[in-house]
């Protein structure tokens, strides 16, 4: 249900290879939802957000916020 909710929200959700190796659901998950299978922490890195670009959302986020005051 996490994984659903996740990707529903339009979130990168990562499943461990051996969960999409045996569960139906994972495997679907991966193939026509978007999740992504991954072995290792290692194959995470790629899809992640460099740091600078992180930064830089969260500072637009909080200027938006104290515009919102």
């Amino acid at each position: 249900m996490q994984a659903r909710l996740a990707l529903e929200h339009g979130k990168k959700v990562f499943l461990v290879s051996s969960l999409v190796t045996d569960q139906a659901w994972a495997r679907d998950y991966v193939a026509r939802r978007g999740a992504i299978a991954i072995g290792s922490v290692d194959e995470v890195l790629p899809h992640l957000a460099p740091p600078d670009r992180v930064r830089q959302k969260a500072r637009q986020n909080q200027q938006l916020s104290l515009t919102l005051l």
